[in-house]
């Protein structure tokens, strides 16, 4: 066999680096949906953990502005396809054209029931040719479960209610985010209980904590995604019943943004309803929320944040 010339590796090293190619990822496999719906109201906030991929871009002659447009192929547990648009990424390009795009892939309540969901990416847009010279990403599989089959450490109750706080893991990457699975149930409460739906809850009676090892609060990182208002309707809580529901510390905007040793905690504010007549009931606008029945708060959870390259994107 001859032996490779130097002008033939020169080729081959060419063709390598001019590569047309998208790498598709995701931080974790498994994703879980709440049952929120419970409440009806899914329809006025997302619900359902979080779905953020990341995705690298190579051989694109790309100068912005903005990120490339990327179309989500994608296999529902069914076995039906769908194809839709990407909005709201986030992009950045070093010096050798190498993209990295980052974008929330919707809330898991807001796909379609569990499974197994098989994801592609293709160039969209005005890069989606009809040769479609640019390859197709490679494929993952994240799998949507029920959150009830979570394994519980109720918090200490408060008047007959309490709250759950578990994590994925107590060892996370720098830029990783910490998702965190909660619970809500009235277990025996003497009174009827109400309380703001935690996927609508625009004076914050869910109350995420972040501290560091010194015991000092974690600053905010990142813009909230959340949504704020005026008094809206508080849900009524049977006893029974259990919320579980989804939020993350880059969603609350308190994911740290450096190595290091943290705390979580979560507080639950409810109230005492004169009935269980009504299953929402508008909070009118005198009503005192600074006094609530009971406060339910989670047991504190540790975890660490390993040291390593800081993220291009951090926030989205």
């Amino acid at each position: 066999m001859r032996a490779p010339t130097l002008l033939s590796l020169l080729v081959v090293c060419s063709l390598l680096a001019g590569a047309q190619t998208i790498t598709l990822t995701s931080e974790k496999e498994i994703y879980f949906e709440d049952d929120v719906r419970a409440f009806a109201d899914a329809i006025l906030a997302p619900s359902g953990e979080r779905v953020v991929l990341h995705a690298v871009i190579q051989g694109l002659n790309w100068a912005g502005p903005g990120c490339p447009s990327l179309t989500e192929l994608l296999r529902l547990p069914d076995g039906s396809d769908r194809e839709s648009e990407l909005p709201g990424a986030k992009c950045f390009q070093d010096a050798s054209g190498r993209i990295e795009v980052k974008f929330d892939a919707g809330h898991v309540t807001n796909w379609y029931g569990l499974g197994d969901y098989y994801i592609r990416l293709a160039m969209g847009g005005k890069h989606r040719d009809p040769d479609k010279t640019f390859p197709i990403s490679n494929e993952i599989v994240l799998t949507v479960a029920d959150a009830a089959a979570i394994k519980r450490n109720w918090g200490p109750k408060d008047h007959g209610v309490a709250v759950d706080l578990t994590l994925d893991k107590d060892t996370f990457a720098l830029g990783e985010d910490v998702a965190l699975h909660l619970a809500f149930e009235n277990f025996n409460a003497d009174v009827p209980i109400y309380g703001f739906s935690p996927e609508w809850d625009p004076l914050h009676a869910v109350k995420i904590e972040v501290r560091e090892d010194n015991g000092q609060p974690v600053r905010e990182t990142c813009m909230r995604a959340w949504t704020s208002g005026g008094p809206a309707a508080m849900w009524r809580f049977p006893i029974g019943m259990i919320v579980p529901t989804e939020r993350s510390l880059a969603g609350d905007g308190f994911l740290p943004n450096h190595p290091g040793a943290f705390t979580v905690s979560v507080s639950w504010n409810v109230f005492r309803g004169e009935d269980d007549t009504c299953q929402a009931c508008q909070v009118s606008n005198d009503f005192d929320l600074t006094k609530p029945y009971a406060i339910a708060r989670s047991h504190q959870k540790s975890f660490k944040i390993s040291n390593g390259p800081k993220p291009s994107i951090p926030c989205l």
